[in-house]
């Protein structure tokens, strides 16, 4: 593969993300007055509280960066913090009341967008060979539970 290809690639990738994330962004602040980021938090506890350590792992944060942004959803009143009954170091977030209710109004709006800008814009082949060829960028960089790599 020659090196304009893989530039070409490169580039293509960085600014679909870009465009994508600020497009999703600024329809999740003037549909539900949070950010994407937000709205990820509280998609992934939708089905129920989720230790925090397990929360920054899937949203590929730091223990820190998770916390915090827990801490602005708390403020907002959409998340609550809870002492894990089966770790005494543990911490598990889940949503209340309101940010059920807030990702109940945001999620249909957020879903019709994606599917404008992503989906219906490429075809079913093209989805798969993204979805394979991103997956495994990821696992290139994922660091391994195998200590050998």
């Amino acid at each position: 593969m020659s090196e304009q290809t893989q530039l070409r690639a490169f580039t293509a990738l960085l600014s679909a993300a870009t465009l994508l994330s600020r497009v999703v962004d600024q329809d999740l602040r003037d549909r539900a007055g949070i950010t994407h980021a937000q709205f990820e938090i509280l998609a992934r506890l939708s089905d129920g509280g989720i230790r925090m350590t397990d929360l920054a792992r899937g949203l590929i944060l730091s223990r820190s960066g998770a916390t915090y942004r827990i801490q602005q959803l708390v403020a907002a009143g959409y998340v609550a913090r809870a002492d894990d009954p089966s770790d005494d170091r543990g911490v598990i977030a889940s949503l209340t009341q309101a940010g059920h209710d807030v990702l109940a109004a945001a999620t249909p709006g957020h879903r019709d967008l994606v599917q404008e800008v992503m989906f219906d814009v490429l075809t079913d082949s093209q989805l798969e060979t993204m979805s394979a060829a991103l997956e495994a960028v990821i696992a290139q960089i994922e660091p391994s539970p195998h200590p050998s790599r």
